[in-house]
């Protein structure tokens, strides 16, 4: 029997004030650090926990859950026993994970699809939170599983399918799914705009009015100029992180893209390059880096406040023709060497 399972866990969760831009800043690095020092202590703790017994792909689900919530619950302390201590969290004898109970926590993250590996949960309590993000499906796939209660969140994507003998009936309660229907897909703008959520961390201000099939309808940062296809994006100051999804290249009618004075990370996807109707992206003030994408002549970009790349040689010039051309330079650059030595002997 399992009686190990010591997570090392913070009593509360951080306050951060954010008075100016480089305050925030300075402190949305000093959380992400702390979180990151936090799952990796939760990891190792997890496990040795499994090594005394705990099932691995349990551990392993738990940890998962904990690095997808934006803070764990309170109750979660340093020093705890997963199985015994962790409120929330029920095992049976063997130290499997039975039962999952947050509901009313005030969470705020998402599902991971690890937590289809607790193959011994009964029962799922997730209600009355502020989780966002797709529902895995492969929650459905869960043979053991008996009562799911996911109302009062923010969940998205299609509405995820259950076992006819799982009692799951409010689930599309109080949820932005795309439809009521279980498993029944979303519209390809709008997979597309989940993926581009996805890339920011499935923000809440999103989730709040990204909700039904067709984000022509009152969708926060979005504008069309013929149904359903999105035409312009506006998230400017937004206060997200992340990455910019290659998704975005999946809406075809964007003209106008706005993601300027947020605090995104990484490179722009080259794909956005191929946006055949694109004529405005800003990108300002964020912390991109990379190459800058080539984009037509015709759009206008604004990309100051990033730290990209110098641009690569023009596409058009061959392999061939940029080894010749530096070869050139270097002739050149001879050739006037030797001038200059002639000079100073005759001045000599």
């Amino acid at each position: 029997m399992a009686t190990i399972h010591r997570v090392q866990l913070p009593t509360q969760p951080d306050k951060v004030t954010m008075p100016t831009t480089a305050h925030r800043q300075e402190s949305t690095t000093t959380g992400t650090r702390k979180k990151g020092l936090l799952v990796l202590l939760l990891s190792c703790c997890l496990a040795a926990a499994a090594a005394v017994g705990m099932e691995p792909s349990d551990a392993s689900a738990i940890a998962d859950l904990v690095q997808s919530l934006a803070t764990p619950p309170s109750s979660w302390t340093a020093g705890g026993d997963a199985c015994t201590t962790f409120e929330g969290i029920t095992c049976s004898a063997s130290g499997r994970v039975t039962a999952i109970d947050l509901a009313g926590k005030g969470l705020a993250g998402t599902l991971p699809p690890s937590l289809s590996s607790l193959t011994a949960l009964e029962s799922l309590q997730l209600r009355g939170n502020s989780l966002t993000g797709v529902v895995p499906a492969v929650l459905g796939e869960i043979a053991t599983l008996r009562n799911v209660s996911l109302s009062g969140n923010f969940l998205q994507g299609p509405v995820p399918r259950f076992a006819k003998g799982v009692a799951a009936d409010d689930v599309v309660d109080g949820n932005s799914f795309c439809s009521d229907e279980p498993g029944r897909p979303c519209s390809a703008q709008v997979s597309a705009l989940l993926r581009v959520a996805e890339g920011f961390g499935y923000p809440v201000s999103l989730a709040r009015t990204w909700r039904g099939n067709d984000p022509c309808q009152s969708w926060q940062g979005l504008a069309c100029v013929t149904e359903p296809d999105v035409s312009r994006i506006f998230l400017h100051a937004a206060n997200f992180s992340g990455t910019i999804s290659p998704a975005m290249a999946n809406l075809t009618e964007l003209r106008r893209l706005d993601l300027g004075e947020n605090r995104l990370a990484g490179e722009i996807p080259d794909a956005l390059a191929t946006l055949p109707k694109l004529g405005f992206l800003d990108v300002t003030n964020n912390r991109l880096t990379g190459q800058l994408p080539k984009f037509r002549p015709s759009v206008r970009v604004l990309s100051d406040g990033n730290a990209f790349w110098a641009p690569s040689p023009s596409p058009s010039l061959s392999r061939d023709a940029a080894a010749a051309a530096a070869s050139s330079k270097l002739n050149a650059g001879s050739i006037l060497i030797v001038i200059g030595v002639l000079v100073a002997l005759l001045v000599t």
